[in-house]
Parts: C-alpha cells; sequence; structure tokens
C-alpha cells in the first residue's frame, strides 16, 4: 500500500472506535438512569416509615430505610439497625438542659454514642425528655439500674442539674403502645388509692449540687418535712392528694393572692400554653389575739397550701418552684410536695358538707311550698 492509503486506513480505524466509545457511553448512562428510576419508589416508601419516629413516648426512634442506599451502590446491604437495648429514654429532665450537659452525666455510666433531646413540634421547645443510646447494652443497664434502685429508696438515682430524673430502657413501637395501654387500664382501675407514688416528688435527695447548694436552715427543713412524710404514710388513715401542694418557706409578708399569682406563673412556665386554675389558697396563720403582721391580719406561719383543678398542673407547679433561688429567697428556697390528708378528716368534712346542702334543700324547698300556699282569711 502506498503512504497515502496507509494513512486512510488510520484515519477510518479511529473514527470507528470514537464511534463505539460513545455507544458504549450511551448504554451505560440509560443503564444508570433506569436504576435511579427504580430506587425513586424504595426511597418515598422510606421516606414515609421514617415519618412518625416519635409516635409513642419511650419508643426509640426507628431508623429510615430510605437513607439506607444513599451513597452507596444498587443492591449494597443496609446498615444495622441501632439495638433499643443500648438507648435509655429520660424524662424529668430540666427544660434548660442541654445535649452536652446530659451527655456528660450520662457518661457516667458508659461510653455514650449520641444524645438527642425530644422537641415540642408545636412550640419547638425542649419537652422534658431525651434519647440516649450508649455504645453497648451496659452502659444503658446501668444507668436504668441506677434510677430504679432510686424508687426503692436504695441509691441516689440519676440526677441531673440538680434534679432526679427517670431513666427507663428505650421501647421499640409496638412496645410502648402496649406499655401506653397498659398504663391507661391500671389508671382507670385505681390500683394505687392513695396515691404513694407522689411521695418522692419533690424529693432532693442527700449529697447532690442541689441538696449541697441549699441552706443549712433548709436542709434541716426538708429532713424534718420528710420525717413526718414518713411516719403520716406509715398509717393507712393517710392519702396524698393528687391535686393540692404544700409550700413551706413562705415569705411571712406574702398574701394569699401573691401566692396564687406566683404559682399559675409558675405553671406557665413549663407550659406557656396553658391556663392552670387555682381553686383554694390557704396560708396558716397565727390563732386571733396573737402575732399581727403588717397588714394587720393574723401573722403568717410560712406555710400553705395551692389546690389546682388538673393534676398536671399541680406537679408543673411543685416542679418548677420546688427549691427555686429566685422564688422567695436563695436562703429559704420553697419546699414543695404533694399534700398528706387524712382520710378520716376528710370523711367528717365530706358529712359535714353534705348535711349542710340537704339543709339547704329543704329550706329552699319550705321556701318554695309557702311562695304557693294560697293566703289565709281573715
Amino acid at each position: 500500500l502506498s503512504k497515502e492509503e496507509e494513512e486512510q486506513q488510520a484515519a477510518g480505524k479511529a473514527s470507528q472506535a470514537k464511534a463505539g466509545a460513545k455507544a458504549d457511553q450511551q448504554q451505560q448512562q440509560a443503564g444508570k438512569d433506569k436504576d435511579k428510576k427504580a430506587a425513586a419508589p424504595q426511597q418515598k416508601v422510606g421516606a414515609e416509615q421514617g415519618a412518625g419516629e416519635e409516635g409513642e413516648e419511650g419508643a426509640a426512634p426507628r431508623a429510615k430505610p430510605g437513607a439506607a442506599a444513599a451513597g452507596g451502590e444498587a443492591g449494597a446491604p443496609a446498615p444495622a439497625p441501632r439495638p433499643v437495648g443500648a438507648t435509655v429514654f429520660v424524662r424529668g429532665l430540666p427544660l434548660d438542659i442541654t445535649n452536652i450537659a446530659l451527655q456528660a452525666k450520662m457518661e457516667a455510666y458508659g461510653r455514650v454514642k449520641s444524645c438527642r433531646l425530644v422537641m415540642d413540634k408545636a412550640s419547638s421547645k425542649p419537652k422534658g425528655t431525651a434519647f440516649v443510646e450508649f455504645k453497648s447494652d451496659e452502659g444503658a443497664k446501668k444507668a436504668a439500674d441506677a434510677c430504679a434502685r432510686h424508687r426503692q429508696g436504695k441509691g441516689p438515682g440519676v440526677v441531673v442539674s440538680g434534679r432526679a430524673v427517670d431513666v427507663d430502657l428505650a421501647l421499640t413501637q409496638d412496645s410502648a403502645r402496649q406499655l401506653a395501654a397498659t398504663k391507661a387500664t391500671d389508671k382507670t382501675a385505681g390500683k394505687d388509692k392513695r396515691n404513694l407514688y407522689l411521695a418522692k416528688e419533690g424529693d432532693i435527695p442527700k449529697g447532690t449540687p442541689a441538696w449541697l447548694g441549699m441552706s443549712e436552715h433548709d436542709r434541716a427543713k426538708r429532713e424534718r418535712a420528710a420525717e413526718e412524710r414518713r411516719t403520716k404514710l406509715k398509717s393507712p388513715n393517710f392519702v396524698i392528694a393528687n391535686n393540692r401542694l404544700s409550700v413551706r418557706n413562705i415569705p411571712f409578708a406574702m398574701s394569699e393572692g401573691q401566692l396564687r399569682a406566683l404559682a399559675i406563673k409558675a405553671v406557665k412556665t413549663r407550659a406557656s400554653k396553658e391556663n392552670p386554675v387555682v381553686t383554694q389558697v390557704k396560708i396558716l396563720r397565727e390563732e386571733e389575739g396573737g402575732k399581727v403582721g403588717a397588714d394587720g391580719r393574723p401573722r403568717s406561719k410560712g406555710m400553705g397550701f395551692l389546690e389546682f383543678e388538673d393534676h398536671t398542673h399541680a406537679i408543673a407547679c411543685l416542679r418548677a418552684l420546688n427549691n427555686n433561688p429566685t422564688a422567695f429567697t436563695a436562703e429559704r428556697r420553697p419546699i414543695v410536695e404533694f399534700a398528706i390528708d387524712n382520710v378520716k378528716v376528710l370523711k367528717k368534712l365530706e358529712a359535714i358538707k353534705a348535711k349542710h346542702a340537704q339543709h339547704a334543700a329543704a329550706q329552699q324547698a319550705k321556701a318554695s311550698g309557702e311562695g304557693g300556699r294560697p293566703a289565709k282569711k281573715t
């Protein structure tokens, strides 16, 4: 072949190779588009399944299947789901707690993998609960066991920012639903007729930062109050009121109206959208003829009672006011707990009320009868 023919043949081969490469690229691109189209419905399903990750209280957040294949090859195995046994659900947290502070506290029980505060969807504010995932089941179990011992009065429990919190192993979604149903049944059954589960509300464990931060006066008063509570509750004649609080260390100059306003404000700091109703406020005072306050009334004894219409408002008030250094004074902080009632006294009061109501009804009936009776002839 001549030199010119050899150059033409070489050019033809190069053109064919270029065309073949282009066809291969187009075929590969078509295959990728097909894979993406097939994967799209799966990702949509994954997003829908992950939408309700906090449907039940205490249930560990579910993994989102749609995110499993992100950045991976088609057909790659999804990562193993987070083990529920390594996750705990924490309740009763201060509303100003941070992830960092909570994680630092929980590290005492084991290495923490992640910590997530639960936020209220409506207000975007913390709900006072969180999920903490440990790197091993052992750390989660230690934290839950510490809380369980505290409930039995055998240890200080888990204390965060001076407040004892509830820590339980997180549940699966199905288990959480079953537990919610069980609690509802138990609540209607009224097994704890004396409300003894409220006995520890307001209690501050010795040796905690909150205990060490209070004055000697408050420590001594709390110890006396705790001993008095234990003594009373040994008798079946005493029950814990579920919507009435006892408050100690009330400033002598504080009036019933001021205490009512303080209680309502305290509830709103924890539940801003609520409208709490305080049905009764009572401050214990000296007997007539005794010491007199600046307002001319018998002097306050520094102790009183707050009764709410709703139990949830009572417990919110307790948690906001109890040991609060800004509510009264730093040296004499509020000592708030659920009030203890004497069953025999309650029954007597109910009998007196019933008798008064019966007498009032009889008087009204008599007045109505006389009003409709024709006048006598004279």
